[in-house]
């Protein structure tokens, strides 16, 4: 009898996973993988160990190959091949682990737009926070340097300043389903 391994899962509802697929058996014609939820799953060799039941119970005799078709919740850079450096991975779900979880889709941004894992000094240094625009965050920004714009404050178009000054520049924002991340260079 083979024995289930913790990390595959009946679906992809969790915060970071992989689809891995027999490929003897996609090859046949027959789906056959499971979902690995990689919040389950410790390291290299505890993926290993999910991969080896997903082989032991294709439907393929002798099932050796395997190829990662999906994923939930990853960098794409860390999931541009179908067959991943799992190290890498274990690294970025190290840090993201860390994190709250409305910082964690901002921390997936910041990796993908570095295309390398960031560790968490290197995120809280560049993430400005969550915001519930790019103009809100500008407009803070500009109260907090204490600048008083005295009765123009209403005329300004925070949309503009966000583009012009800060977008342009050295700052950039990903949409989260939380609001907006906004990150300095």
């Amino acid at each position: 009898m083979i024995t289930r391994p913790a990390g595959i899962t009946d679906g992809r509802d969790c915060g970071c996973a992989v689809y891995i697929a027999a490929l003897g058996a996609y090859n046949s014609g027959k789906l056959h993988g499971a979902w690995v939820n990689l919040d389950r799953v410790d390291d290299a060799n505890a993926m290993q160990e999910c991969i080896d039941y997903i082989l032991q119970t294709s439907p393929e005799p002798g099932e050796e190959e395997w190829a990662m078709h999906d994923h939930v919740g990853l960098p794409e850079f860390l999931v541009a091949s179908e067959w991943p450096d799992w190290q890498l991975i274990f690294e970025f779900l190290n840090v993201y682990g860390n994190l709250g979880v409305m910082q964690q889709e901002a921390y997936v941004a910041l990796c993908d737009n570095h295309n390398k894992v960031m560790d968490e000094d290197e995120f809280d240094c560049a993430c400005c926070g969550i915001w519930d625009s790019e103009e809100e965050f500008a407009q803070v920004y500009f109260e907090e340097q204490g600048i008083d714009l005295g009765p123009l404050a209403g005329y300004v178009d925070w949309e503009m300043v966000w583009n012009g000054e800060f977008r342009s520049g050295s700052y950039w924002s990903a949409a989260t389903k939380y609001g907006y991340a906004i990150f300095s260079e």
